[in-house]
């Protein structure tokens, strides 16, 4: 959408006007109710508030640009800050191998990555950039926001606290003069090629004008998964983990409105969860449980999420899911306490409630006088592996081609994986990808 191209004079005049204020004052904000509604322009606008905008946006500060982010309500980095950050650089691995824990010591990755991500798949670009950088920039990120750090080898670290991290990381950017709106609705985004800047439209609110320009953009607010609009039209049969929600999904519907390439929408990664009082909730499976996908049965114990996740992608019905059976006399107590599943008095009740036609589960598993904890399982999306394609300076692409003064990081951006990233490489993704777009959006700002 160019609709601003053809932007009269008067409003070519007032832009002019606008970036000599910000050249003189910097990015404004109004800081109090002021009797009227102001427009607001800076360098560069971020959309979102997850690791990767926070990111950037302390990168494109100390780069010297006039920083504003636009929060809409529900956004956060979700659970990725659980997981903690992948850090695939040998140099690491061999570090925690011998109990250095090098955390704050700005080094190079150098050498292979750990075995883990062995099986790595997609764009090279951004692996190897990871690789190059993941040490380096979670040490940055520690000191520029004073996160602490917990190391979990062989290639991981973890916040000591995960549910301050956004504090942190919050106070750190306000600090270092980045203005932040937040609970703000987002509702277009019109670009102008000469001279190049962008228009976000927002919804009035009291002493903000409806109006926000910006000689960058960097999108940031992660995927779609909390848009259910968006998710029955680009992936109707997948259920997002609740837990997992993280972003309204306004970052890709401005990427439409701009006739972005997108890319891969319908794929994802995945993570199990099982069914509580119609609700689903984080999956704690005992060793002693059996899967029952289909009319097959199979033993949990020694299988690792992925294999499990593959199990319930095999099912013939196609629906990624299927059901949890383990005997009440395999269980400790504590067990039974915490795991909140259904009894059912024998097999036959747990297959008549779930409706499961299973001969083989009746005939092989079935003890009498036994009592069963029985629940459904399935395979829920976690995490966006489509979105916005971009290229490896993070410029978001149209019809292959880099769009002048827009970028995108984190979640939002599409097919640098071909299947589920490695665990913490999302994380570790976002904070590389973060701060190179914020470099990048800088330099384009004041070039």
């Amino acid at each position: 959408m160019k609709g601003i191209v053809a932007a009269t004079k008067n409003r070519f005049i007032y832009f002019v006007l606008l970036i000599l204020m910000v050249v003189v004052s910097g990015c404004g904000q109004p800081t109090g109710h002021t009797g009227e509604n102001l427009t607001i322009s800076c360098d560069v606008a971020i959309v979102g508030k997850g690791m990767a905008a926070f990111t950037a946006a302390l990168e494109a500060t100390q780069q010297g640009a006039q920083v504003l982010m636009l929060v809409e309500p529900g956004v956060s980095a979700g659970g990725l800050l659980e997981e903690g950050v992948g850090v695939i650089s040998q140099k690491v691995v061999l570090d925690l191998a011998e109990g250095n824990d090098a955390v704050g010591e700005n080094r190079e990755g150098e050498g292979e990555p750990p075995p883990e991500y062995d099986q790595f798949s997609g764009k090279g670009w951004c692996f190897d950039l990871i690789t190059r950088s993941s040490y380096r920039d979670l040490n940055w990120l520690s000191r520029e926001a004073g996160l602490k750090l917990l190391a979990k080898p062989p290639a991981r670290y973890t916040f000591a606290n995960p549910p301050g991290v956004q504090k942190k990381l919050l106070e750190a950017v306000v600090a270092r003069g980045v203005q932040v709106i937040e609970q703000v609705t987002i509702t277009g985004i019109e670009e102008s090629e000469s001279p190049p800047f962008f228009k976000i439209s927002l919804k009035p609110v009291e002493g903000l004008g409806e109006e926000v320009y910006a000689r960058a953009v960097i999108l940031a607010d992660g995927g779609y998964l909390n848009c259910p609009a968006m998710l029955k039209e680009y992936a109707p049969s997948v259920e997002a983990a609740p837990w997992y929600l993280s972003g309204t999904g306004k970052g890709l519907q401005l990427a439409r409105e701009l006739q972005l390439d997108l890319v891969a929408l319908d794929q994802f990664s995945y993570i199990l969860g099982v069914q509580k009082n119609g609700r689903w909730d984080k999956a704690v499976i005992p060793e002693e449980a059996l899967l029952i996908t289909g009319r097959e049965v199979g033993a949990v114990k020694g299988k690792s999420q992925e294999q499990l996740l593959m199990a319930l992608a095999g099912d013939k019905a196609g629906k990624g899911e299927g059901y949890l059976l383990v005997a009440e006399s395999r269980l400790e107590d504590r067990e039974k306490r915490e795991l909140g599943w259904p009894v059912f008095t024998g097999i036959d009740s747990f297959m008549g409630h779930y409706r499961i036609d299973s001969s083989e589960l009746a005939y092989r598993f079935s003890r009498p006088g036994e009592r069963y904890r029985g629940i459904r399982i399935k395979a829920l999306a976690s995490y966006c592996l489509g979105g916005v394609a971009i290229d490896d300076n993070c410029r978001v692409l149209r019809q292959g081609n880099p769009v002048p003064g827009l970028f995108a990081a984190g979640e939002i951006t599409g097919g640098l994986y071909e299947r589920s990233p490695a665990p913490g490489i999302a994380l570790a993704e976002a904070i590389v990808l973060g701060r190179r777009a914020g470099a990048e959006a800088a330099g384009w700002s004041q070039g």
